[in-house]
């Protein structure tokens, strides 16, 4: 559960970090990142998670369908997705519950994070859990209940149904496979935390 505070925090953690990556200068071009379709499907997951937990559940649903017709994403609002949350506008996004998500994370769009459809799951106990500052390129996919270390890099095209145990790897291939190790530090610099926040 999460309360009504976080909530806006977590919005603006999720605009500044926008507006840093897009280098949006003026006025007008950060004003226009509020109508960018990965922005409001950022916006909606954001108040669907707020909403499913207090009486006014009935709320998430208009949400959901906005965020589907406009952003043309499915995130569930009952994954748990940390602060500075940046969504691909081309959208098609779609993560389901069960998926807990750290802060800092980028999704270029086309990208699928679930374990619906997987043979010999117990959502009981298992999910997905994606460490901070990872990037999933376009049409990325985890399929499997599994866990993603912090800094993860996933190359277009790339299904990961394997542990990603050392910070700052870099994945592409099907299934995919380690490609190179970064230094997680040096991940950070390049795909900082805007907005000083949160550590």
């Amino acid at each position: 559960m999460v309360s009504f505070r976080a909530t806006l925090r977590n919005i603006k953690c999720d605009y500044i970090r926008r507006v840093q990556l897009e280098r949006a200068d003026g006025l007008l071009s950060q004003l226009a990142v509020w109508t960018k379709p990965g922005m409001v499907g950022a916006l909606c997951y954001r108040f669907s998670h707020y909403f499913v937990y207090t009486r006014l559940r009935f709320l998430c649903r208009p949400l959901l369908l906005l965020e589907h017709l406009y952003a043309r994403n499915e995130i569930s609002p009952y994954a748990e997705i940390g602060p500075g949350l940046v969504l691909g506008d081309i959208g098609a996004i779609g993560i389901t519950p069960h998926i807990e998500i750290g802060k800092n994370c980028t999704f270029m769009g086309f990208n699928t994070v679930s374990l619906n459809g997987v043979a010999g799951v117990d959502f009981t106990v298992d999910q997905i859990i994606i460490g901070d500052h990872c990037v999933f390129g376009n049409r990325s996919k985890v399929m499997k209940p599994l866990r993603i270390a912090n800094g993860a890099q996933i190359k277009d095209n790339s299904l990961v149904i394997f542990d990603v145990k050392q910070e700052g790897t870099t994945l592409c291939g099907v299934p995919a496979k380690r490609k190179k190790v970064d230094v997680y530090r040096d991940i950070v610099k390049w795909n900082p935390f805007f907005g000083g926040l949160i550590n």
